[in-house]
């Protein structure tokens, strides 16, 4: 889309679309850290609008009713949203700010260096068009080229880590009743759907359409990976799932079309140390890209935004309204490094519980001691799960408390 147009159907025709594998993604979980930055952008009321609250996990186990497993106490609820109407929103916020904010589109970064010198390449010309900032913010994403150029620039740690499990979208479309209005075609609308297999998994989020956006998660060899099915034979995606999920499979009509279109898209944890270097700053995935377990991803994100946002302002305010850059980077750096450190670690972990344990009737019994306990003492005893997704207490602290909690549960279950 040209900037320069204010051609807005153009726009939002094209943002947020791509048949990469890279760029594709699963439904968004927002949470209480990203409602919170949203808040300060004046944008949560537009965004829950085109969102559907999950307040709870529904489980689908072989052979068994349907299990509800609500996350947190009364009120507490995920927001399902889709990337390309939160990708949207966003945009049109900012085109709709010029005296503040401008946008370019169709232009590549090239290279940039430490004092804020950036290059970036037209893709409708290839000219190459040199800009100097104060203060440069990577927040390209997990394939990050701001981090890429700082890699080479300097003694900058990173590692990516991809584990053995991909994913696949797919689809569960609106099914419609006798007068020809949609209507979802899970029952329990309002929650978070989980098939548990054990390695490998299911889910589906709800969708302001009437649809769900499924979503398998399975290693990518082994005798239920992804290597074990045939994409382009349709009585081999079909014997897998009819295997595994008879329950789901009429309600996907699509689902062999879907499973041969769609690609398998990998998950990674990212590092990097430190996340700034000079006059550059990385946040979001391009400095701690988290795999999706706990639907965090996007809201520490968020998070960061909202950090940044109030430092420079704090400095600002009490500075005659100078900020020194480099000082408040350097202060952001030191509050969000060990937060999402300790993110990334949960998520890794959180996948056995959804995959296995929300299956398993002593989690279930743990579970819910957890939450009588924090409904009786909530001023001293809160559940992990409760602790990241609705509060704003950094993760590094919530696991340290977590652990501390696990610690007094075993001794009240020892004896």
């Amino acid at each position: 889309a040209d900037p320069q147009s204010n051609d807005n159907e153009t726009i939002n025709s094209q943002f947020g679309s791509s048949a990469s594998a890279v760029k594709r993604s699963i439904n968004l979980a927002l949470s209480h850290r990203g409602i919170l930055a949203l808040k300060e952008a004046g944008l949560v009321d537009k965004i829950l609008k085109n969102a559907v609250q999950m307040p709870r996990r529904v489980i689908h186990t072989m052979n068994k009713p349907e299990m509800e497993q609500p996350y947190g106490e009364k009120g507490d609820t995920l927001w399902s949203i889709s990337r390309h109407t939160i990708n949207d929103l966003l945009l049109n916020l900012m085109m709709s700010r010029p005296q503040h904010i401008n946008v370019f589109f169709d232009h590549t970064l090239i290279s940039n260096d430490k004092d804020g010198l950036c290059v970036f390449r037209s893709s409708k010309d290839a000219s190459e068009i040199s800009k100097s900032y104060d203060l440069v913010i990577g927040a390209d994403g997990a394939y990050s080229a701001v981090r890429e150029n700082l890699l080479r620039l300097g003694r900058v740690s990173f590692s990516r880590q991809y584990i053995d499990h991909g994913y696949k979208e797919l689809n569960i479309p609106p099914r419609f009743n006798s007068v020809g209005d949609a209507e979802y075609a899970l029952k329990r609308v309002e929650g978070l759907h989980i098939w548990p297999r054990g390695k490998f998994m299911l889910i589906a989020l709800p969708n302001p359409d009437k649809s769900f956006t499924a979503t398998l998660f399975a290693p990518y060899s082994g005798i239920d990976g992804f290597d074990s099915i045939d994409s382009h034979n349709a009585a081999s995606v079909a014997e897998y799932f009819q295997r595994h999920f008879p329950d789901v499979v009429p309600l996907m009509p699509q689902l062999t079309e879907d499973f041969a279109a769609n690609p398998v898209g990998s998950l990674v944890t990212i590092r990097t140390n430190p996340w700034h270097f000079g006059s550059c700053l990385l946040i979001g995935d391009a400095a701690h890209a988290v795999v999706p377990f706990y639907g965090q991803g996007m809201n520490a994100a968020f998070e960061d935004c909202l950090t940044l946002y109030n430092i420079l302002k704090a400095y600002s305010e009490t500075n005659g309204g100078n900020i020194d850059f480099q000082t408040c980077i350097e202060l952001f750096s030191s509050l969000r490094m060990p937060s999402t450190n300790g993110l990334a670690d949960l998520c890794l972990e959180h996948y056995h519980d959804m995959a296995s344990n929300t299956a398993s009737s002593l989690y279930l019994w743990r579970k819910k001691a957890e939450n009588f306990i924090g409904s009786m003492f909530p001023s001293i005893f809160k559940p992990l799960y409760s602790m990241v997704a609705f509060s704003s207490i950094p993760y590094h602290e919530a696991i340290a408390r977590a652990e501390k909690q696990d610690r007094v549960l075993e001794y009240l279950f020892y004896f």
